[in-house]
């Protein structure tokens, strides 16, 4: 960036993009030995963290390691690793990930005026940047705390992971194709797994027939037909009531 033209500039945000996709597959590779590579092998940096914080909720929070040999009675007695660990957030890459890739593209007609005037600013916000992910390339180990566990997606048929040790019943699992998006709900647990369904808003027909929309995909103003033929519309209902 010290060459200070705009070729330069271009260049640095590649490398800074290609830096945060490296952060996220590092992290990723905690999972290979529960989860096939196949299955996330062409995953961008938002699906890695989305699956990483299904996995376990603080994947995206740095973090202070102690490490330490334990006596016969299982009490700490000596310090072997200590150390800080680093990372970036999913906020972070939903703020810049994309914003860095707008410069690696010939923008369209009406956006090029704004484009030369956002240029003028770039060096000033990649030197930024850098400063963020330094310490986190610094950064020389990672952990993987949680337990993996996996169902197959009704819909997609793709896999859907979840963490043993931290779902519970009630808890909502999302499958993370982005195709897809289905919602499901831990309805109990059977020999120590859990039960899973998908969360669907029942309509039942004149004609007796139930018909069962997942709740993804229930939108404003759209219609649901019945093989009867009957057909319904989704719709919301704006109510008010005295407060007391």
């Amino acid at each position: 960036m010290s060459n200070d033209d705009e070729a330069s500039f271009r260049y640095a945000c590649l490398e800074l993009r290609q830096c945060i996709e490296s952060i996220a597959y590092a992290k990723l590779k905690n999972y290979k030995k529960v989860v096939p590579e196949s299955q996330f092998s062409e995953w961008h940096p938002k699906r890695v963290f989305d699956f990483l914080l299904e996995m376990e909720p603080k994947a995206d929070k740095d973090y202070h390691l102690n490490i330490y040999e334990e006596d016969e009675n299982g009490n700490p007695k000596k310090l072997v690793f200590s150390g800080d660990h680093k990372t970036i957030s999913l906020q972070y890459i939903k703020k810049n990930y994309n914003k860095i890739g707008y410069y690696l593209h010939t923008p369209t007609l009406n956006k090029q005026a704004e484009y030369h005037e956002a240029s003028t600013k770039l060096k000033r916000y990649l030197d930024k940047l850098v400063k963020e992910l330094e310490p986190i390339i610094d950064c020389t180990f990672d952990s993987r705390m949680g337990i993996a566990a996996h169902f197959n997606c009704h819909d997609c048929g793709q896999s859907v992971y979840h963490n043993l040790e931290t779902i519970k019943i009630g808890k909502n699992i999302r499958c993370l194709n982005e195709q897809c998006g289905k919602i499901y709900y831990v309805e109990n647990y059977i020999d120590e797994k859990p039960l899973v369904k998908p969360i669907q808003m029942k309509i039942t027909c004149d004609c007796g027939n139930d018909i069962y929309v997942d709740q993804h995909k229930v939108k404003e103003n759209t219609y649901i037909d019945c093989e009867c033929g009957d057909r319904y519309l989704i719709d919301k209902r704006w109510v008010y009531r005295k407060e007391t």
